[in-house]
């Protein structure tokens, strides 16, 4: 009896922490800036303590929902992946403004990827997409290279062979 008490109370502080890194996420895109933006946020979130760190890490949803472009837009592809890794099987929201230049080229890559293996997964699809190449890239997906895409009719997802955007 103890027992099951104590892990109901360790239940309900979970769901309770969640819920506010999830709010506190969800406040912050609506900042114009989004600074500190959501990613870096749940990045600090999870080096607190074992506990957070854990929770943050098993929860995919909070990773999932705040995939922006100004937060994946690094040198390196390390971060881009382990934040798609911690997505799990979650569906995605990408959203945010891809720039044009050099500077782009492994963004550029990473999203052309995303849109191309994970399309399926993808829920919200909000892009700027300033960047010609991959504007061109993304257009060849969405008309002829994804085997599925998700549109919504009534609110309800349904699955079509059609790509669209």
């Amino acid at each position: 009896m103890v027992n099951e008490l104590t892990n109901s109370a360790s239940h309900r502080h979970q769901h309770i922490l969640v819920s506010i890194f999830d709010s506190l996420c969800v406040i912050l895109k609506t900042l114009d800036e989004f600074e500190p933006a959501p990613l870096e946020i749940l990045r600090c979130v999870s080096r607190v303590c074992t506990y957070w760190r854990a929770l943050v890490l098993s929860y995919s949803p909070l990773w999932s929902q705040n995939m922006t472009c100004n937060q994946l837009n690094q040198r390196n592809g390390y971060w881009r992946t382990e934040v798609l890794r911690r997505t799990g099987v979650a569906l995605l929201n990408l959203s945010g403004t891809v720039h044009d230049g050099p500077k782009v080229t492994g963004l550029r890559a990473f999203l052309v990827w995303v849109l191309t293996s994970h399309w399926v997964r993808v829920h919200v699809l909000d892009l700027t997409i300033l960047d010609e190449d991959l504007f061109r890239n993304a257009e060849a997906i969405a008309t002829a290279g994804c085997t599925e895409s998700r549109n919504f009719q009534d609110g309800v997802p349904s699955r079509t062979s059609c790509g669209v955007f």
